[in-house]
């Protein structure tokens, strides 16, 4: 019987997808979850001189939280180093959000995933060359449609196949690409997540081109979108305002929108610094329509301005059409779901992984910003990591959030 290497003593225990929600102690032993109880008596033989008791007395502890959408590749145009997003975040587990295409992927695989102290996974984007820029530009790109889907296939940390349906994309590949990359996508096995939103600016210039008609190759693209996606595909920026949004005042896409969602389409609030729009959100409420995921979509620029880390984005929600609980359940459990991680990662239980986010939840009245439309909004809680474990192993915050409240209660 090996010795507890730590104590987590006294933490509120929140695991959404087993309905925990307890004052606890957790012992780990190596990378496991070794015993879960009310109280674990000091007598234990499993404890010695070695042990570590972390007090998380008033703290809340859940499992290791799960980043479906970030940037982690520094060489790229938003990326961020790994640990940033990762363990100094609160995140055991991240996903970057296609910032490496099927050209640059090894690269960033073996310079930045394989040396991340989180557990990392990528989506690797449609356009072979990644997101090196702020645009991509598809003119005269061409993909092979085959080759990608056997590249993905072959490299198990790519969880999925991304898009950013850009005013480029729309113009230059249109519904043919999007049929295209969802038929990847199917060939590999895996998910297509496309990111929504988008201006009318053409990052290669077509003198043919008016704003009407690119935005309605955008418009023509976003139906196509929610005809074509499959159950387990994923919409990132679910409630952006920019142009390709698909909760609009005058409802244009409900029908379409409620279709994909009885398909198993899901939707990832994705919040970011600008392709959250709190209006966007409000409707989707008043339609009786939530996030399914929720995650940071952090780069580098949002690490100091509106998004922070993933239990600000986070924060936006509780008390906002979600419970604490529903909010946690989105950023752990349903995330690895979504990228078919059966290894108990999202899950806090005796013998599996000590993944482990222990977080402070602040009250108070914060107001939070959405950058998209230049809105704020109050909400009663802000999350902030504190400490986090991975495979056993224990990491200290540095990004705690956004500043306190500026009427605290």
């Amino acid at each position: 019987m090996d010795n507890f290497n730590y104590i987590i003593a006294g933490g509120r225990v929140l695991d959404p997808a087993s309905g925990l929600d307890a004052v606890m102690d957790i012992g780990i032993c190596g990378d496991t979850v070794a015993c879960m109880a009310d109280s674990i008596d000091r007598e234990d033989v499993r404890i010695d001189e070695s042990t570590k008791i972390i007090d998380a007395s008033g703290a809340l502890v859940t499992p290791g939280l799960v980043d479906l959408h970030c940037h982690f590749f520094p060489d790229e145009y938003y990326g961020l180093p790994p640990e940033d997003t990762g363990v100094l975040s609160g995140c055991t587990t991240m996903v970057d959000g296609g910032s490496a295409g099927m050209l640059t992927y090894e690269y960033f695989s073996s310079q930045y995933m394989e040396k991340s102290p989180s557990k990392s996974y990528a989506f690797i984007l449609h356009h072979p060359i990644g997101q090196f820029f702020q645009e991509e530009n598809w003119k005269n790109v061409s993909v092979n449609a085959d080759a990608t889907a056997d590249f993905i296939r072959r490299h198990p940390r790519i969880v999925g196949l991304k898009d950013k349906l850009t005013s480029d994309f729309a113009w230059y590949q249109g519904v043919e690409g999007v049929r295209r990359a969802v038929d990847i996508a199917h060939k590999s096995g895996k998910p297509y997540a496309v990111h929504l939103g988008t201006s009318t600016r053409l990052v290669a210039p077509d003198e043919k081109a008016s704003e009407s008609d690119v935005a309605d190759a955008v418009r023509a693209c976003t139906l196509e979108l929610l005809a074509t996606l499959r159950k387990g595909d994923i919409i990132f920026h679910a409630f952006t305002g920019k142009l390709g949004a698909i909760f609009t005042a005058d409802g244009s896409y409900d029908e379409a929108v409620r279709a994909a969602l009885k398909r198993g389409v899901l939707l990832d609030a994705s919040v970011g610094r600008a392709n959250f729009d709190i209006e966007s959100y409000r409707l989707a409420r008043q339609k009786g329509i939530l996030p399914d995921l929720i995650s940071s979509d952090l780069v580098q620029f949002g690490l100091t301005d509106v998004v922070f880390n993933l239990g600000t984005a986070l924060s936006k929600f509780i008390d906002n059409g979600l419970t604490l609980s529903e909010v946690i359940h989105r950023a752990t459990f349903m995330p690895a779901q979504a990228i078919s991680l059966d290894d108990g990662t999202g899950r806090l239980r005796e013998n599996g992984p000590a993944d482990i986010t222990i977080s402070h939840l602040e009250t108070g009245e914060f107001i939070f910003q959405d950058k998209m439309n230049g809105h704020t909004f109050s909400g009663p809680c802000l999350l902030r990591p504190k400490m986090c474990f991975v495979d056993g192993k224990p990491y200290e915050t540095k990004h705690h959030g956004m500043s306190a409240p500026a009427a605290p209660r």
